[in-house]
């Protein structure tokens, strides 16, 4: 062999080894060798804090970047109830909100910390977003007759109304009042003119609200000399859902035989109940009858009087004078909206006989000739105790809950104060399911805890605390039927997902809220239903006991409060059961605790048991117990890395703790 021919075949060779090379070099780029040898998660272009007034449009687009060009999902937490949010795809994504005037929702709530997600299907990553909502006030509104119209030594009395868009308490001022007339915080005006008053009255009312918001409205009001006759409808007042007696008063400069009247109410708040002449100028009148007729949404009642017959019996005539004529009684509505307002009552005219008069010649008297005032019912709340339904004086507690859920489910019967007292969230409908949920949040916030202490009580009902390693556990012993109970824990630092309600209570509803260092737990059911007597357990806390304190309310069936006796116990070491308790903390960052006991009551021998961290994929992040462990309590720490020893993004995270044919998940949440 040449030396030519034998460098060209050791060329060729060196060449099949390049191209060898080339090719798993290729490869092993292409399978993520040398650029992807680790996920990266997904990076947040950065936005930062957001401002929008209340009723105006908030618009977040927000865009993600995958470093190793992976397909992202975008998701948000605890976005407010009426926000929208869309992933648009492609590492794109739209926030929108408009903030509400008044509720939690609105500047009251403000600021609110949102937190987006973004995920290429492995890690997660997490942006904080702050939304600062400025208040906008809307100004009230007055609502006012232009003008009003009265006789010298005639009573004057009108309201005037106030409504703010915002529910805030409005406080009504006047402006050039005349001598002697007064305006009271609920806008009613009241005036007696004198004979020197005769004449035009300008009067300015102002409306404010607490955030400084007002609005100004003027009426004019004429005094005139009564030279003719006056037909006024009085003012009387009454509790909501009293009844009450409205007269009809004349003035008559004249003798009066006859009269035809015809009065307009609203039947949606007036319900009419009888007329009567007993005790007015007319009681002895031979002819004083009336009768109703529907027209449109209101309803109307003729009045028919004639002083004397035709007959051998002689009636004298009204001689000039002025006192009542007929009274109208009616019952007024239930309807708490109404309170403090001035319901009216009006003459209505129909055809040209309605509100004239006849003398004692039998000669007619045209409305041109007759002064009118309408009256009205100004309606009043009582003493009203909002929250109260059991009438023990104590507002939103345990037993108020449980006699609502009785009147709503089974009818029983209210009397008219628990009525006015029903009415928890002021929507002007009492005793409503609406007020029950109302009133159950109420109390669950921060409600009443009326402790009862047993001594002279009847009805006493023990209750019973027992400290088990891990867990926390609630009996009652009763002799009587229990509607409800509310404990109020101080210094707890628990979940309502450690709260577990007792299967021998199942017909009861279980209700938790946290307030700072408070934590409340509620009994009751909204069906009426009742836990019957005898020794019950009524639910566990998991985790070590770590509140300072337990004040604990307890009502009957019916909802009357009972003498609450407390029993403290310390029990075995050994747990009953197997229970996986909520991590703490909770969010975490950088490390949580998570504690779990195991069953020890058939048996001492090793159980097998595994722990294991999920991601919200559902694929295996980190094994933190894999091993036979004997009865007790135990804990592990996670330190938010995965079985490779690298940290992991922050995001909703799941852990599960299987044991035999016991199996429990619970979630964890890492913010960083």
């Amino acid at each position: 062999m040449s030396k030519r021919q034998f460098f060209k075949k050791q060329m060729n060779k060196l060449f099949r080894h390049l191209m060898v090379m080339l090719v798993v070099g290729l490869s092993f780029i292409q399978g993520g060798g040398l650029c992807h040898s680790q996920n990266l998660p997904p990076v947040f272009d950065p936005v930062g804090t957001c401002y929008v007034k209340e009723g105006d449009t908030l618009n977040i687009n927000l865009h993600a970047a995958d470093p190793d060009g992976d397909s992202i999902r975008i998701w948000a937490l605890n976005s407010p109830p009426t926000a929208s949010f869309t992933d648009k795809g492609k590492g794109y994504a739209n926030f929108r909100w408009v903030p509400e005037f008044i509720g939690p929702h609105s500047s009251s709530g403000s600021p609110f910390e949102l937190f987006f997600f973004a995920s290429d299907g492995s890690l997660n990553s997490q942006m904080k977003v702050k939304i600062n909502v400025i208040n906008v006030n809307r100004p009230p509104q007055l609502i006012l007759s232009d003008s009003f119209s009265i006789g010298s030594n005639m009573e004057l009395v009108f309201q005037a109304r106030t409504e703010d868009p915002d529910k805030e308490e409005v406080k009504i001022s006047a402006f050039g009042l005349p001598p002697g007339a007064t305006l009271d915080p609920a806008g009613i005006f009241r005036w007696t003119p004198e004979v020197a008053d005769i004449g035009k009255h300008g009067v300015a009312l102002k409306a404010m609200d607490l955030s400084g918001g007002e609005c100004w409205k003027e009426t004019q009001i004429r005094v005139f000399r009564p030279t003719g006759y006056v037909l006024n409808i009085g003012i009387s007042e009454t509790v909501v859902g009293g009844e009450v007696k409205i007269p009809i008063n004349l003035n008559n400069p004249n003798p009066v035989s006859g009269m035809e009247l015809l009065i307009e109410y609203d039947p949606s708040v007036f319900t009419f109940l009888y007329l009567t002449k007993e005790g007015t100028r007319a009681s002895d009148w031979e002819y004083h009858v009336y009768r109703q007729r529907t027209w449109g949404l209101f309803q109307l009642i003729k009045i028919v009087g004639i002083c004397d017959l035709p007959n051998q019996r002689s009636t004298l005539p009204l001689f000039p004078g002025n006192g009542p004529i007929a009274y109208l009684n009616f019952k007024m509505t239930s309807n708490t909206l109404f309170a403090g307002l001035l319901i009216p009552l009006e003459f209505y005219y129909f055809d040209f006989t309605d509100n004239t008069l006849s003398n004692y010649l039998g000669e007619f008297v045209p409305r041109d000739k007759i002064n009118f005032n309408n009256g009205g019912v100004l309606l009043k709340s009582g003493n009203t105790l909002l929250g109260d339904i059991n009438q023990n004086g104590i507002p939103f507690e345990v037993g108020d809950a449980v006699r609502l859920a009785l009147f709503l489910t089974y009818g029983k019967s209210f009397n008219q104060q628990q009525f006015l007292n029903s009415d928890v969230n002021q929507d002007g409908y009492w005793a409503t399911t609406a007020d029950l949920t109302y009133l159950i949040l109420g109390i669950q916030k921060e409600g009443s805890v009326p402790v009862v202490e047993p001594g002279s009580q009847t009805e006493v009902a023990e209750v019973t605390i027992s400290d088990h390693p891990a867990i926390t556990s609630f009996s009652i012993s009763s002799q009587t039927e229990v509607g409800g109970l509310l404990f109020v824990l101080k210094g707890a630092n628990l979940d309502s997902e450690n709260v577990k309600l007792s299967s021998e209570i199942q017909d009861m509803e279980l209700f938790t809220h946290q307030n700072g260092d408070e934590f409340r737990v509620m009994i009751i059911s909204t069906e009426g239903k009742y836990i019957s007597p005898g020794d019950k357990s009524l639910f566990t806390l998991e985790g070590e006991k770590n509140f300072d304190s337990v004040e604990i309310s307890v009502c009957d069936k019916e909802g009357n409060l009972m003498g609450v006796k407390k029993i403290y116990e310390v029990s075995s070491n050994l747990p009953s059961g197997y229970i996986l308790s909520q991590n703490y903390p909770n969010p975490f960052n950088p490390v949580t605790t998570i504690r779990f006991k195991v069953e020890g009551e058939r048996s001492k021998v090793p159980h097998p048991i595994t722990l294991k961290v999920y991601n919200i994929l559902g694929q295996l992040v980190k094994t933190l117990v894999d091993e036979e462990k004997s009865p007790g309590t135990y804990q592990v720490v996670w330190d938010g890395k995965d079985q490779n020893g690298e940290e992991v993004s922050s995001g909703i995270y799941f852990y599960k703790l299987k044991a035999e044919d016991y199996t429990e998940t619970k979630k964890m949440i890492l913010l960083k």
